[in-house]
């Protein structure tokens, strides 16, 4: 190989690295967006199944076959969700690791 070829390889391969390591930061970015956004989720839905449990209990709405379909369809949407609630605790760990090593 000449020079002039390791040099045109090297200067590609410092572009291809560079392009890598945006990519690698906007899926990491959408990943910690998600990750946030389904703590919240899970938090809503947690309250909106109390809320439902809480109607259902009343005298009133006792024993309704909708109210009791809804709270348990909450309560399924709310196991769903938990199954992936490991894939995004990973990266609130690393948050949590990082805000510990910087204290501000």
């Amino acid at each position: 190989m000449t020079f002039n070829t390791i040099n045109i390889i090297l200067i590609l391969s410092v572009f291809l690295n560079i392009a890598l390591l945006w990519y690698i930061r906007e899926v990491l970015t959408k990943l910690w967006f998600l990750a946030d956004n389904t703590d919240e989720l899970q938090h809503r839905l947690k309250l909106f199944a109390e809320h439902v449990t809480s109607v259902y209990e009343l005298e009133m709405y006792y024993g309704d076959t909708t109210l009791e379909a809804l709270l348990e369809h909450s309560k399924e949407i709310s196991e769903y969700i938990k199954e992936y609630e490991e894939i995004y605790s990973l990266v609130h760990e690393e948050e949590e690791l990082a805000d510990a090593e910087d204290p501000r």
